[in-house]
C-alpha cells in the first residue's frame, strides 16, 4: 500500500519512453507500472485503495459474473476465469485487464500495487475467450520470471514515491510454492545424434554458462539447473541441444544425405476406402471441393433443419458460428458462390466431417445442377435434336448405383425420403444391405427459390464412417455406415453361366394409388424361384385412386427350357400370391 500519492502527469522522460514504445501516457502511477512492465517484463497493476471494499481475494469467477473493464466494456465471466476481488465485487480479471470500478484517476490518494504471477494457460484461455489482448496478458501467456518479481515491485514502488509522492506503508507476500530449478541432463551422445557433430561436455558447460544457466560436468555429459527466466522454454534435453547447437554455430553441421527407410508406410483401410470413393467420382467427371466445417444458422432455418448444438464461442464471422451436422449446407454455400461467378453447370463432391455431440461422421456429399454435357442443338425442317444433357433424378441415382456396385454392393434399395428440403416426388433414402446409409433427391422448389438456386439442383449424402470421441467405443458396430458394410461385405462367388434361354413376360397390374411400386417389384422378385429379373417400364393412372404398373419379368430354369404352358402357370401362381398380399390388385394384361 502506498498512501498519500498525488496523481499528475508523469515526468517527460518517462512519457517519451512510453510513446516510443507504442503506449499512451495516462498519469504518473499508471505510467510507472507500464514503464516497469517494458523494462523488467513484469506486469503490475495499481488499484485505488479507497474504492476497495473489505479484503482482497484471488478466486475463480462465478458463472455469469460481470465486470466493466478498463476499456469500458462489460464482460461476462465463467468459473474458468480468475479474478481479483474485494468482499463485494470483482475488481480485475487476473493477468488480463483491470476493472473500471477501482481504476486510478485524478481523485486517487491511496493505491494498492499488485505484483503477481498468474498461470499462463489460464490467462491465455481467458484472454482468447474474452477477445482481449493486453501487454499484461501477452507476457503472462508466455511466462514471466517469478524470481524477478520482488525486484520489479521494488523499482515500481521507488519510482512511484519519487514521481507521485506518498509513502509505502505495508506489504503482503503470498508465495506458497517457491520456484525450484529443474535439472536437465545433456548427454554427449544425444548432441552428436541430433546435431551430427561432437560437442565436448566441457564445451557444452561453457556455452550454457554464457546463457546464465548454471551447469556442472558429469560422467556422460552435463547437468543444468534451469533458471526461472528460462523455465518456460527449457524443459527437455532436446531444448539444451538446440541452445548448444545455436551457440556452436550451425555452420558446423556437415552435409549428409537423408536416410530413407525402404519399408513403406502402411496406410489404413479407412484411407484406401475414402481414396477409392474420391477416385470414383473424379473419374466420373465430378470436382472435389473442400469447404469450411462451420456454417451459419440462417441456412438451417431456410432448409427447416434443427440448428446444431455445437457452437463456436469465439467465432470470427457470424456466417461461421456453428459446426455443421451435414454436408448439404456446405455444398449449397459452394454452389451459391459459383453462381455469383456465372458458373451454372456444377457437379461437385466432398468427403469430410459432420459433427455431433459425442461423435463425428465422415460423409460423402454430392451436388449436381445444370448440364453435364455442354452440347449443341440441330434443326432442319421438322428434324431437331440436341446433344446437351441435363442432370435429373435418375441420372444421379445411376451414378450412386454405379458407385455402390464398384464397392461390391448389389443389395441396394431406394425408399421414400423425409428430408424437408427435398422434393417429396423426386427423392429417396438409400438402403444398402437393409441399412439406411443416406439419401438423394432434387431440392424442394420453395427452398431453391429462398436460397436463389436453380430448381434442377440435386443433392446426395452418404454416411461413410463413424468416428467416436471415446477410445473405448467400437466404430465397426454402428449401423448405417458404408465403411462398416464394406468391411463385412461377402466375397463374390462365381455362378455358372445359364445354359438354357429365358422367357420374357410383360405384365400390367392395376393397383391402389397408395401402393409403393418398389414393394410390388420386390414381391414379384421373390414370388417364384423361376423369376430371374423384374424391370419396371411404365406407370400411368387409370383414375384418381387407381394406377397401372407395367413390368417386364424374365423367367429361367437352371435345368431345362421353360415351356409357354409352364410360364403361364407360374404367372397365375404369382398373381394369386400378389392378390393375397396387396388388396385390390388386378392383372390387366400379359404379353408373351
Amino acid at each position: 500500500m502506498i498512501k498519500g500519492v498525488k496523481i499528475k502527469p508523469s515526468p517527460l522522460e518517462i512519457q517519451l519512453k512510453l510513446i516510443k514504445s507504442g503506449q499512451n501516457p495516462i498519469n504518473n502511477v499508471v505510467d510507472i507500472t507500464n514503464y516497469i512492465l517494458l523494462q523488467e517484463g513484469q506486469p503490475l497493476h495499481a488499484f485505488d485503495l479507497d474504492k476497495i471494499e473489505g479484503g482482497i481475494h484471488v478466486r475463480p469467477a462465478e458463472d455469469g459474473e460481470k465486470i466493466i473493464t478498463l476499456d469500458g466494456e462489460e464482460r461476462e465471466l465463467n468459473n474458468q476465469d480468475i479474478v481479483i476481488a474485494d468482499d463485494k465485487k470483482a475488481i480485475a480479471v487476473a493477468g488480463v485487464i483491470g476493472g473500471e470500478n477501482t481504476k486510478v484517476d485524478e481523485n486517487t490518494n491511496n493505491i494498492l500495487l499488485e505484483a503477481a504471477v498468474f498461470d499462463n494457460i489460464s490467462v491465455r484461455k481467458t484472454s482468447k475467450r474474452l477477445s482481449i489482448s493486453t501487454e499484461s496478458s501477452y507476457r503472462f501467456e508466455r511466462g514471466v520470471d517469478i524470481q524477478n518479481l520482488p525486484n520489479a515491485q521494488d523499482k515500481a514502488v521507488e519510482l512511484i514515491t519519487k514521481t507521485a509522492g506518498g509513502e509505502a506503508v505495508g506489504e503482503k507476500d503470498v508465495y506458497p510454492h517457491p520456484y525450484s530449478p529443474k535439472k536437465i541432463r545433456l548427454r554427449e551422445k544425444t548432441t552428436v545424434k541430433i546435431l551430427g557433430f561432437e560437442v565436448k561436455k566441457e564445451q557444452a558447460k561453457e556455452l550454457l554458462s554464457r546463457l546464465e544457466i548454471p551447469t556442472e560436468v558429469v560422467d556422460d555429459g552435463t547437468v543444468s539447473e534451469i533458471p526461472a527466466f528460462r523455465a518456460f522454454d527449457l524443459e527437455r534435453e532436446i531444448d539444451l541441444v538446440e541452445e548448444v547447437g545455436r551457440l556452436s554455430g550451425l555452420n558446423e553441421v556437415s552435409e549428409t544425405y537423408p536416410r530413407i527407410s525402404t519399408e513403406s508406410f502402411r496406410k489404413s483401410e479407412e484411407f484406401f476406402f475414402e481414396l477409392r470413393t474420391r477416385d470414383f467420382f473424379r473419374d466420373n467427371g465430378f470436382d472435389e471441393v473442400v469447404s469450411y466445417t462451420f456454417v451459419d444458422e440462417e441456412i438451417y432455418k431456410i432448409l427447416e433443419l434443427p440448428v446444431p448444438s455445437i457452437k463456436i464461442k469465439n467465432y470470427l464471422l457470424k456466417t461461421q458460428s456453428i459446426m455443421r451436422d451435414n454436408l448439404a449446407v456446405s455444398l449449397i454455400k459452394t454452389l451459391q458462390h459459383n453462381l455469383r461467378f456465372q458458373n451454372k453447370n456444377i457437379k461437385i463432391f466432398e468427403v469430410s466431417s459432420a459433427f455431433f455431440d459425442s461423435f463425428e461422421e465422415i460423409r460423402l456429399g454430392i451436388l449436381a445442377t445444370g448440364s453435364f454435357v455442354e452440347g449443341f442443338g440441330f434443326t432442319k425442317g421438322k428434324e431437331t435434336f440436341s446433344t446437351e444433357q441435363k442432370w435429373n433424378f435418375l441420372r444421379l441415382k445411376g451414378v450412386i448405383l454405379s458407385y455402390l456396385k464398384s464397392l461390391g454392393f448389389y443389395n441396394v434399395e431406394f425408399k421414400q425420403s423425409d428430408m424437408p428440403y427435398l422434393n417429396p416426388y423426386q427423392s429417396a433414402g438409400i438402403i444398402v444391405n437393409s441399412e439406411n446409409t443416406g439419401y438423394l433427391g432434387k431440392i424442394h422448389p420453395e427452398k431453391a427459390e429462398a436460397l436463389k438456386l436453380p430448381k434442377d439442383t440435386y443433392l446426395c449424402e452418404i454416411k461413410l464412417r463413424y468416428v467416436p470421441r471415446k477410445l473405448e467405443e467400437i466404430p465397426l458396430d454402428k449401423k448405417g455406415y458404408l465403411f462398416n458394410l464394406y468391411k463385412n461385405r461377402s466375397v463374390p462367388v462365381f455362378r455358372e453361366l445359364p445354359k438354357f434361354p429365358s422367357v420374357k413376360r410383360d405384365l400390367a397390374f392395376e393397383v391402389d394409388e397408395s401402393l409403393q411400386v418398389d414393394k410390388l417389384l420386390k414381391a414379384i422378385k421373390y414370388s417364384s424361384r423361376y423369376v430371374e429379373e423384374v424391370k419396371l417400364f411404365d406407370v400411368y393412372y387409370v383414375s384418381d385412386r387407381r394406377k397401372s404398373v407395367a413390368v417386364s419379368v424374365d423367367f429361367r430354369a437352371e435345368d431345362r427350357s421353360l415351356s409357354d404352358e409352364e410360364v403361364n402357370s407360374i404367372v397365375e401362381d404369382i398373381v394369386k400370391k400378389l392378390q393375397q398380399q396387396f388388396e385390390g390388385l388386378k392383372l390387366r394384361s400379359k404379353e408373351g
